[in-house]
């Protein structure tokens, strides 16, 4: 039995992968532009963060509504 936000959290953790995905190649742009980059480096640092957190919670969401 599906939990009833099941589908909302799936559809979620889709999109915000796809931002992530999205901004991460936005940030391999940046990089090379070293007079642009280090005023961002902060958000850019951040963004990997983001990416990195995505993967742990998305581990998270398979046992949290247990198998699919």
């Amino acid at each position: 039995m599906e939990h009833p936000l099941q589908r909302e959290w799936n559809n979620l953790t889709v999109q915000t992968g796809a931002n992530i995905t999205r901004l991460m190649e936005i940030q391999k742009e940046i990089i090379k532009d070293d007079a642009f980059y280090k005023p961002v480096k902060k958000i850019i640092e951040e963004i990997d963060l983001l990416g990195a957190a995505l993967i742990i919670q998305d581990a998270e969401n398979c046992s949290m509504f247990g198998p699919d």
